[in-house]
């Protein structure tokens, strides 16, 4: 036996459907809600994108809402709710776990920024350009004369092809889940890695913090901070504060 869908005499206001309050628990908790009313009285109901829910809608979001004509000036008006917002329940609708990442960005920088080198003064690291780059071949071999054998041995890797050298580095992510906006940073300080991994990076790296990114789906916010690992005194406190 087919059965027919109610009817409605007064569509002046939204009359909640039979099939409504349907609930899923999946990758996120949603309830759906469906009403049916006068095409204007559900195109005025229509609710923007992360509406807030009442009552016993506190703690979702809308995902989406939508009005369909289905005969005459009828329509319906199908609201689909999402958990989340600053007043979810964290023990109905947990928020995702988690999530880190260490991953090789491996860099090139310039041959004078090797640790072997990274003593030499400038004055002294402008006699090696001058060594290197001198207009003729009797004056890059007088200023080479004046070299000490570390800075000879620089001018001569340079004169040997070796621009840069290979600086191992890491990028660490760490990103947590938020019911409501959480406070995000720009970065651009030296700084050791909070979260889960926090003191499990020994040895001689030290670490810059880059800027957080934060994005927000069906009412998580999801906040990612970023920081970029390699060698000690590749950070200048001069130019990145501690």
């Amino acid at each position: 036996m087919t059965m027919s869908s109610p009817t409605h005499k007064n569509l002046s206001s939204l009359i909640e459907q039979p099939d409504s309050r349907r609930r899923e628990n999946g990758d996120n908790n949603t309830e759906v809600r469906i009403y049916v009313a006068e095409y204007e009285v559900c195109k005025a109901a229509q609710k923007a994108r992360n509406t807030v829910g009442t009552g016993d809608l506190t703690g979702y979001l809308i995902r989406s809402s939508v009005v369909e004509p289905i005969r005459g000036l009828a329509a319906r008006l199908i609201d689909t709710w999402v958990a989340g917002g600053d007043d979810a329940d964290p023990e109905t609708n947990p928020l995702p776990a988690d999530e880190v990442s260490v991953v090789a960005t491996n860099q090139a920088p310039s041959i004078e920024r090797h640790p072997k080198y990274i003593s030499l003064t400038p004055d002294v690291l402008k006699l090696v350009d001058d060594a290197c780059k001198a207009p003729n071949a009797p004056t890059r071999a007088q200023v080479y004369a004046q070299l000490n054998a570390t800075a000879k041995e620089l001018v001569d890797l340079i004169m040997g092809g070796h621009q840069t050298f290979y600086l191992a580095t890491l990028r660490y992510t760490w990103s947590t889940h938020y019911y409501s906006a959480p406070n995000s940073y720009r970065g651009g300080w030296v700084e050791a890695p909070g979260g889960p991994l926090a003191g499990y990076f020994v040895g001689s790296i030290s670490w810059l913090r880059e800027a957080d990114d934060l994005q927000q789906q069906d009412g998580i916010w999801r906040l990612t901070r970023n920081w970029l690992g390699g060698s000690h005194g590749n950070w200048s406190n001069k130019i990145y504060p501690v």
